[in-house]
């Protein structure tokens, strides 16, 4: 059986009392995404979340952002990948990432493949203004109730 072993980083920011989810957007799925990132045989999912939000953000991983160190879950379970004929054993672990400092939440924040989503929007797996999140991941978060949709 296939093992794929997948970092996901939901990088956050507070609105009032809101939490705001950070997503990019994908041309060839016309659908946001989340920074994920296969894990690398010598790294920790840890390592693969900094090397993905540093690589696909465009930030300095030393000084643009903070990554938890524990996942919000850790999890492994067997499910068919998308556009394939196989099941899979799937291990996650998905991060918490806050943006440190006022210039990387602006470079982000200002960049055209990067949005703010609240997490009803990304829970319900369509945005406002009608795109659709990645729902392979979308089903995680509502899977194991990783984001709240009322925040």
């Amino acid at each position: 059986m296939k093992q794929i072993q997948l970092a996901i980083s939901i990088v956050q920011r507070i609105v009032g009392d809101k939490i705001e989810v950070l997503l990019q957007l994908d041309p060839h799925r016309q659908s946001w995404c989340f920074v994920v990132g296969q894990r690398l045989q010598t790294e920790s999912f840890r390592e693969t979340i900094l090397r993905e939000t540093a690589w696909r953000l465009d930030l300095d991983r030393k000084k643009d952002f903070l990554v938890a160190h524990m996942p919000l879950l850790s999890v492994e379970h067997v499910e068919r990948p998308p556009h394939s004929e196989d099941d899979a054993k799937f291990k996650l672990e998905f991060y918490p990432v806050h943006l440190y400092g006022h210039r990387s939440v602006q470079k982000v924040s200002q960049s055209s493949a990067c949005d703010w989503f609240s997490c009803r929007e990304v829970c319900s797996g369509l945005t406002n203004q009608g795109m659709p999140v990645d729902p392979q991941i979308v089903n995680w978060l509502n899977k194991w109730q990783i984001l709240h949709p009322w925040n």
